[in-house]
């Protein structure tokens, strides 16, 4: 159990440190889907960074989210480091709910 939320820990600012990095280099080119995949990118890290999410109704809405941002991603062919982002975030998003389910639990 300590082990998972070290990993998570890990993981999150991983997550935080990219999408941060990703908002100001996107920030500078002009087509709109870059600045879409920014707000994107701005509104998942706000949500993970500053909220601590309880019910696994907002995890499954927010993994919704993010796999339908991971099919947009691919479609840019500069996409694939965010691809690979969005996935390392949904297995930190499966983390945290075995981390909460089992909380629950005990």
């Amino acid at each position: 159990m300590k082990n998972l939320k070290i990993v998570n820990l890990i993981l999150m600012h991983v997550l935080g440190i990219y999408l941060i990095a990703s908002s100001i280099i996107l920030f500078h080119q002009d087509t709109i889907f870059t600045h879409m995949l920014t707000i994107v990118n701005g509104i998942v890290f706000i949500v993970f960074a500053w909220i601590k999410i309880k019910t696994q109704l907002i995890y499954l809405l927010l993994t919704t989210f993010l796999f339908a941002n991971f099919v947009l991603t691919l479609s840019n062919e500069l996409g694939y480091i965010d691809s690979l982002f969005m996935l390392i975030l949904i297995f930190s998003i499966s983390i945290n709910i075995k981390i909460n389910s089992k909380t629950a639990q005990s």
